[in-house]
């Protein structure tokens, strides 16, 4: 029985598997033999679920039914509605694990039960609680839930990293930004602070290059549609791509039957999104500091996550650790490649199985008392597995209960962070102070965060573990509502790579001008003859070569200009 690394992103997700023949990570393909997956999930009228690169072309023609970036919210009461159904985030996200599930069973050719899935290091304990409830919707038992740049560390230190250095891992991804310290020796690995932004990432670039182009074309964002605000989208994503290659793009765009154009340079993206460059400093400063490094004790900073691929992020981390900075050439992959090694160190695989990973608590952990304080059991950074038990006492007479609201966060008033639970324990009348009650608070590697409260003087107990995965369901609602979601069957391969051509083409169209509508639309008609009509499986297969190849020779052949002759740098805005 296999058991998965999977990297669950905000933009993309990955699968891997530790290799016992050849020693190492392997990333797994999905059905169109890619290793990123979209994490982008559709609802079609016919009630089947699109996941990935389909899903992802659906965005533009049916937006309503389509959603990504559902990660940010993991963990709230967001619910995402398509028809007459709403989803938590979730549950959305464990349709992206099952089909990195299925993907992984196809390669095997065998079933997949077990995984350990990353998240970002500063994800709340309800957010890693929410990814483990999704690995058990899709079917999966999580065997551990890892920090991202922890496992880029890994990644980097079983192939590149020296016998003990100090680096810095900025994983900048489409959704989130995660900065962690790290010092590595022998075959340790300990992670000894991080910091991040769940709520800063790739997208904001993209959203800020669409701000842009409605300036320059005088549209008003809040009065487009749905479907014209994805379009948009995907344009300002194939600009960001553009502009990591070259240093000044303008393109044109067919958009409501009128040609638009966005002529955009380096410098004035960076201007656009300056904003982001000033929230990314604070995580890095934090980081730094609660290390106790210095910026000059780091040895390397590595840049990992999709994110880091462009010029403009490479720039300004090179401006702050001037020299130091090292860019990987599949930035998109290492977090996966160091869930994989994760999962060999778990199965004590040979050549890995001495390895140790140490991690640490996110956020600080402790109680309120009786002045609104406080009380911190773990402190934010603690290395894991840490266990510590502190002693309380009655304020009034003739209590019978003590109230223990359990938080987690920062902040000296307890109100101010996040209540995470609320425990009460009964206890004997009697005058103030003569009753004691012990707490102890453990947090363990797997990130299971467990209270015990013992009361000294009539030996009532309580524990209460805050990490068990169902989000506060119970055993028989998170499998009665595992059984309603396998009920939505997720499409075929020829089933999906069929839909995302229909949903690429029909966003073509709406892009294109009226000579390639026409080829569109003719092509497109026969193309869904052979899919809908057709019997033989091998006609139905050559449709789908030969309606791709005519696609990407109109993608490719799409007006892109490269401004670099046209405009004079003083332009540009500086």
């Amino acid at each position: 029985m296999h058991c998965i690394g999977i990297d669950l992103g905000t933009t993309n997700s990955l699968v891997s598997y530790w290799d016992d023949v050849e020693g190492k990570v392997k990333l797994i393909p999905n059905e169109f033999g890619e290793t990123l997956t979209p994490s982008v999930v559709g609802f079609t009228k016919d009630h089947e679920i699109l996941v990935g690169k389909a899903a992802k072309e659906m965005l533009v023609s049916d937006p309503e039914r389509t959603f990504r970036e559902f990660k940010r919210d993991m963990g709230t009461e967001t619910k995402y509605r398509a028809g007459m159904k709403s989803y938590l985030p979730e549950e959305l996200s464990s349709f992206v694990l099952r089909q990195l599930k299925e993907d992984a069973e196809k390669y095997f050719k065998e079933p997949v039960e077990e995984a350990v899935i990353s998240v970002p290091a500063y994800f709340t304990d309800k957010q890693r609680c929410a990814t483990r409830l999704a690995g058990q919707l899709a079917g999966l038992k999580v065997k551990r839930i890892i920090n991202e740049p922890s496992a880029a560390a890994l990644a980097y230190h079983v192939d590149k990293m020296a016998d003990h250095a100090i680096y810095l891992i900025s994983d900048f991804g489409g959704g989130t930004l995660d900065i962690s310290i790290v010092e590595v020796f022998d075959n340790i690995v300990e992670i000894r602070a991080v910091a991040g932004d769940n709520k800063l990432g790739g997208k904001d670039f993209n959203d800020a290059i669409t701000e842009l182009f409605c300036e320059q074309n005088g549209l008003n964002k809040k009065k487009l549609s749905a479907e014209q605000l994805e379009l948009l989208y995907k344009e300002a994503e194939d600009f960001k791509i553009l502009l990591s290659e070259q240093d000044e793009v303008e393109k044109t765009i067919d958009f409501e039957k009128k040609q638009l154009r966005l002529h955009l340079t380096t410098a004035q993206l960076k201007k656009q999104a300056s904003f982001v460059f000033r929230r990314m400093l604070e995580p890095i400063q934090k980081a730094v500091t609660m290390s106790e490094f210095s910026i000059a004790d780091i040895d390397q900073v590595i840049l990992v996550g999709g994110s880091s691929k462009m010029p403009l992020v490479q720039e300004f981390m090179e401006s702050v650790f001037k020299g130091k900075v090292k860019i990987d050439k599949n930035p998109d992959e290492i977090v996966a490649l160091g869930v994989g090694t994760a999962v060999g160190i778990k199965e004590r695989k040979i050549g890995i199985k001495d390895m140790l990973l140490s991690d640490i608590c996110p956020f600080s952990l402790g109680t309120a008392v009786s002045d609104g304080s406080f009380s911190v059991h773990i402190e934010k950074n603690a290395i894991l597995p840490y266990s510590k038990t502190r002693y309380y006492t009655t304020v009034r007479d003739d209590q019978t209960s003590i109230s223990f609201p359990i938080y987690q966060g920062e902040n000296l008033i307890a109100e101010a962070n996040e209540l995470l639970t609320k425990i009460d324990i009964e206890i004997p009348a009697k005058p103030a102070g003569k009753v004691q009650v012990m707490v102890t608070f453990s947090y363990d590697i797997n990130g299971i965060f467990d209270i015990d409260i013992q009361c000294m003087d009539n030996d009532v107990k309580v524990h209460k573990s805050m990490m068990a995965g169902n989000m506060g369901m119970s055993e028989e609602e998170v499998t009665e509502r595992k059984e309603e979601l396998n009920r939505l069957k997720l499409k075929n391969d020829m089933q999906m790579k069929s839909n995302y051509l229909l949903y690429r083409a029909n966003r073509m169209y709406q892009e294109a001008g009226e000579k390639v509508k026409g080829i569109i639309a003719e092509e497109t008609k026969k193309y869904r003859y052979f899919q809908e009509k057709e019997v033989d499986p091998k006609l139905r297969r050559e449709s789908i070569v030969k309606f791709t190849m005519l696609l990407d020779m109109l993608e490719n052949d799409k007006e892109t200009i490269n401004a670099d002759s046209f405009f004079d740098d003083n332009k540009d805005l500086q």
